[in-house]
């Protein structure tokens, strides 16, 4: 058994679509079919219910554990404008009024804001799991631990960014006294942005459902951060255009844009995520091609393949006994094979078509041994961890298999 040698596994990017493009296009082919759109609204509108919970107990952690009311107020005014640019004032006004009465601030309260905030936190759970593709059922005690737990990592996060707020404030100073190409602004800029990256990376990093490379993390957090950066660069743009609004919805103008500009947002970080999630499935995805009937696989995009998944075998060289039980699906570049059950050959299998797939399907061992009758059969193996995922994300594949076993069983 001889291992390909990955000479062209750079041929890919080069000749066919570049992967950055690639990898681009199945994010966007992955919203469409997660319905990222349907779940930003539903977190949206969650979302505007949690806010004013959320406010409460970020000001009281704030005011109480890290700095004095005034400066808590000032940075939760800079987040709301951040998120509800049209109605932060009269939400603020709120907050200090119910902050003001300080027998709201026991037990009993806390745990109730805790609770009127979990709504949005169990939803995000539910968002999270819809494009990683996974399922889970925990109790309705544990999923509730889970969202209060979620909220208190939010809140921790908001404290990470108030003390940034400091630290680069007076680093901004400093350092721009020392740098002549860099002035105060700019340095402040650069430090508040890598730290939203890094908060929102650290922040996916616990509450993704499946473990991901941190490289991934930072690429999806990057992309939420720039987006949000400019959504933010372009707010003036969008007021200009809903001066229409109040024509339509009167007094009601200000919520409609504030949820326009939340779902915006949200959409914003649900984009990263998906992101996270195509280069978490990178190799699921470029597997997945080879079942794509629509168009024949490049000779380049088999080479890549086959030179991380692919090995070669002999003319007679066995790729699977009877009865193995890997529950891989093996995909023929190149070659001939035959299935062997009982020294009798039950299928002849040429380039481009695959096997394994029944055991697979079934959880059950291989009826039949699989033999190359070819002087070289290059074989890619799709593993079991790559097709749980393929099946799990694309239920066409399945349909494809379950639609090719049965014509196999009504010619036998």
């Amino acid at each position: 058994m001889i291992k390909l040698h990955p000479l062209f596994k750079n041929l890919y990017q080069k000749k066919d679509e570049p992967l950055p493009i690639f990898m681009m296009k199945e994010t966007l082919a992955g919203c469409k079919r997660h319905n990222v759109f349907g779940l930003t609204a539903s977190l949206s509108f969650f979302s505007l219910f949690a806010l004013i919970p959320m406010i409460l107990l970020i000001f009281f952690f704030l005011s109480h554990w890290l700095v004095n009311s005034e400066y808590a107020l000032g940075r939760l005014v800079i987040l709301t404008s951040d998120l509800l640019p049209q109605m932060s004032k009269k939400i603020m006004l709120e907050v200090y009024k119910v902050s003001s009465h300080t027998k709201a601030w026991g037990i009993v309260g806390m745990l109730i804001l805790l609770w009127a905030a979990t709504p949005l936190t169990s939803s995000l759970r539910s968002s999270l799991l819809v494009i990683s593709a996974t399922e889970e059922n925990p109790s309705f005690l544990k999923n509730k631990l889970r969202d209060i737990i979620a909220i208190i990592g939010i809140l921790f996060l908001f404290f990470l960014f108030t003390l940034s707020g400091i630290v680069f404030q007076k680093a901004a100073l400093f350092f721009g006294e020392y740098l002549s190409v860099l002035n105060s602004q700019t340095i402040y800029f650069i430090g508040s942005f890598s730290f939203v990256v890094i908060s929102l990376a650290l922040f996916n990093r616990f509450f993704f459902p499946i473990k991901v490379n941190v490289k991934h993390l930072l690429l999806g957090s990057l992309l939420a951060a720039c987006l949000w950066l400019v959504l933010r660069s372009t707010f003036d743009i969008f007021l200009s255009l809903s001066q229409s609004y109040g024509t339509f919805f009167g007094g009601m103008r200000n919520l409609f844009i504030s949820l326009i500009w939340l779902y915006l947002n949200i959409l914003s970080y649900l984009l990263g995520v998906e992101l996270i999630a195509t280069l978490h499935k990178k190799d699921m995805l470029l597997l997945k091609k080879l079942f794509d009937d629509s168009t024949l696989p490049s000779s380049s995009f088999m080479h890549y393949l086959a030179s991380l998944y692919g090995k070669i075998y002999r003319k007679d060289e066995m790729i699977f006994k009877q009865g193995n039980c890997d529950h891989n699906i093996y995909y023929i570049v190149r070659g001939s094979i035959n299935l062997v059950q009982d020294n009798k050959v039950i299928r002849a299998l040429k380039a481009h078509e695959y096997f394994g797939e029944m055991a697979v399907l079934n959880e059950t061992p291989t009826i039949a041994s699989a033999v190359s009758t070819s002087n070289e059969s290059e074989i890619i193996t799709i593993q079991k961890n790559h097709l749980g995922m393929m099946l799990a994300d694309e239920p066409k594949v399945a349909m494809k298999f379950l639609k090719k076993m049965s014509l196999r069983l009504q010619q036998r």
